[in-house]
């Protein structure tokens, strides 16, 4: 039995790496359902930034003052969950790594997409609920996405959240915790 069990782990190891690389390229998974959230603000509390990055500078006074809302929510056929939250345009990395982070203590299961404007939401969610993407708005996305977060699966075989930077999925800026397993994320 422990050779099936191995086999079996190895497998749901690719799958979730196939499932990962399928999901970052095209910003969240086609055929999902959406579900409109309340719009209501919320004031994060300045955080410092993640440990990941390097020697990272305090927060500005922008971030300490950023409000976010969570425009809408969209749930994969696989269980996953993205949120497209609205935020104040970062002024610097680090706020952008702390706005990150502080929505992520909020919401630890969730994928982030971080944009300054909230116009074309809809029709982001429409094309990837129907699959076809001649619809999606990727002109503004490229203007509007801020950044990300997703979760990435380490050579260690551990899944961590990472940060990236505006439309970027090759190089994560920072890494944002584990809180308790959500979002299937391993330490």
């Amino acid at each position: 039995w422990t050779v099936f069990r191995t086999i079996r782990k190895e497998k749901e190891m690719l799958l979730t790496r196939l499932a990962a690389l399928c999901l970052t390229a095209a910003l969240c998974a086609c055929g999902g359902t959406q579900t409109e959230t309340p719009s209501q603000p919320e004031k994060p509390a300045a955080a410092p930034a993640s440990e990941a990055s390097a020697s990272p500078a305090a927060p500005s006074e922008n971030t300490a003052a950023a409000s976010w809302k969570t425009a809408a929510e969209f749930r994969a056929p696989n269980g996953l969950r993205y949120l497209y939250v609205v935020i104040d345009t970062p002024a610097t990395r680090d706020d952008l790594i702390a706005v990150a982070g502080d929505i992520h203590r909020k919401e630890p299961d969730a994928w982030l997409f971080l944009l300054d404007a909230e116009e074309k939401i809809p029709e982001m969610l429409a094309a990837n609920r129907s699959g076809d993407m001649s619809s999606f708005p990727a002109e503004w996305v490229k203007q509007h996405l801020s950044g990300s977060t997703s979760l990435m699966l380490m050579p260690d075989g551990k899944r961590r959240w990472a940060v990236f930077e505006g439309q970027s999925r090759s190089e994560p800026i920072a890494e944002l915790p584990c809180i308790e397993g959500q979002g299937m994320c391993t330490d």
